[in-house]
């Protein structure tokens, strides 16, 4: 079925990644303006040399929420998320919100990197939310009515 869809639509799955890649630049573009508290600024600056890479653990997926049949449909489906779990450094080395978040080398950081996320981004979900968030950021462009909605 996916890939007689697929043919019917050519561009489709370039026009959903592209369209998530403009979404998520603009609200990283504002993320970084936002979040431009100097305290976690010189953390990561300290810390390897700032920031090489995102580890994005996933993105564009046509899937429910959490993977659980029958439940809506994941923004991920939409092309509004993406999951981040971490970074590398510029020194090689690498913060994972898996190994890292309950640290307090790192913990106060990854804690905040996600608190400044809220409010840019419509949901913000991590290990506090639920298990399925244990290892990463969930950053998607949903609006709701009551605001954003960050756990």
């Amino acid at each position: 079925m996916r890939i007689e869809r697929l043919r019917q639509f050519p561009q489709q799955p370039v026009r959903r990644r592209l369209l998530l890649a403009r979404r998520l630049h603009r609200q990283h573009a504002a993320r970084r303006q936002h979040s431009r508290q100097p305290r976690q600024q010189r953390a990561v600056g300290r810390r390897g040399g700032g920031v090489a890479e995102l580890k994005v653990m996933a993105s564009y997926s046509c899937r429910p929420r959490n993977g659980v049949a029958g439940n809506k449909m994941s923004e991920h489906g939409r092309g509004r998320a993406i999951d981040i779990g971490g970074f590398t450094l510029r020194d090689g080395s690498e913060i994972t919100v898996l190994d890292d978040w309950g640290t307090r080398r790192e913990g106060p950081l990854l804690h905040a990197l996600h608190e400044a996320a809220c409010g840019i981004f419509g949901t913000v979900l991590g290990p506090r939310s639920d298990r399925f968030h244990a290892n990463h950021f969930h950053l998607d462009t949903a609006s709701y009515r009551s605001g954003p909605y960050c756990r």
